[in-house]
């Protein structure tokens, strides 16, 4: 079994402690991994499977965020659906996540969101379950009638959970043209030396290249790919593109993005035996004033 231990910083408060496990490598998870739209309505999801992520998800419980579970069996049948306007079909089963909204930075809150639920949609994936992130397209009014929110709370992701269909229905297959979600940016677009001028030569990170390659290969919405990575002399500086739009559901999106690529990086990390941790330089903040913007420091211990 893969054991991971990470500590999750949320603003001055440290939790730490055993994380999730997972059965396979997870250099091998996140490699399998695609967003799946067309469910199988013949293949129920199993419940000890349910059960199994469920515990994750308690697991992965910690201040500002809870998780949970949710049947909508009549969804596989009816064409009323929870979300994103047809473009998911046959999930009967979602996977839900809720932040407190009067808790921590927002910034900081959608980051460390995004590196957790990531890690539940791994253990799923580890299970052969599929899944698809879920921001703002979904029916939350339908929803809250089956998960009550405090007034401080909000749906902040939502996954449908099951198994894959065979046959893809034409809108997948248009929809992964559209924002080429089968493709990545190439390694000299994401990764640079010292600064951005400069790509990162993969022969230069030694065994951090798998890693690096892990966090190329993470989802992010619209394939955007926001996050950018400066290899310095102890350690790798992460940046997000800065979004100019101001619709609070984009910039959070790209704050999720960017803790999914930090979950990617530091399991991919624990997993090759590679020691260090993210930490926030101070100096570093807003250093660069212009397109990017500063997040964290893979420290190497």
């Amino acid at each position: 079994m893969y054991r991971t231990k990470i500590d999750i910083k949320i603003d001055k408060i440290y939790l730490s402690g055993e994380l999730m496990q997972f059965n396979k490598s997870i250099v091998e998870i996140i490699t399998k991994r695609r967003s799946v739209r067309t469910y199988d309505v013949t293949k129920e999801v199993e419940q000890d499977k349910i059960k199994i992520i469920k515990e994750s998800m308690i697991e992965e419980r910690t201040v500002g965020f809870r998780f949970d579970i949710v049947t909508f069996s009549e969804l596989k049948s009816r064409k009323e659906r929870l979300g994103t306007y047809g473009f998911i079909r046959g999930a009967g089963v979602f996977m839900v996540g809720i932040m407190n909204e009067d808790y921590g930075d927002r910034k900081n809150q959608s980051i460390n969101f995004g590196r957790i639920f990531e890690r539940i949609i791994l253990k799923a994936t580890d299970l052969g379950l599929g899944t698809c992130w879920m921001v703002s397209t979904f029916n939350r009014k339908r929803l809250a009638q089956r998960i009550s929110l405090e007034d401080y709370e909000h749906f902040a992701i939502v996954s449908p959970l099951g198994y894959s269909a065979l046959k893809k229905r034409p809108v997948e297959r248009i929809m992964r043209q559209i924002p080429k979600s089968d493709q990545r940016k190439p390694w000299e677009e994401l990764f640079f030396h010292s600064d951005f001028k400069t790509p990162l030569v993969r022969e230069d990170t030694g065994e951090y290249s798998i890693a690096l390659e892990m966090l190329r290969l993470s989802p992010s919405a619209a394939n955007t790919q926001p996050w950018r990575i400066i290899k310095q002399n102890k350690g790798f500086d992460l940046f997000v593109s800065k979004d100019t739009r101001g619709e609070r559901h984009v910039i959070d999106c790209n704050y999720n993005d960017v803790g999914i690529a930090m979950c990617h990086f530091e399991l991919t990390a624990e997993e090759i035996g590679l020691t260090g941790e993210w930490k926030i330089d101070p100096e570093k903040n807003n250093v660069l004033g212009h397109k990017m913007e500063y997040v964290s420091t893979w420290k190497i211990i």
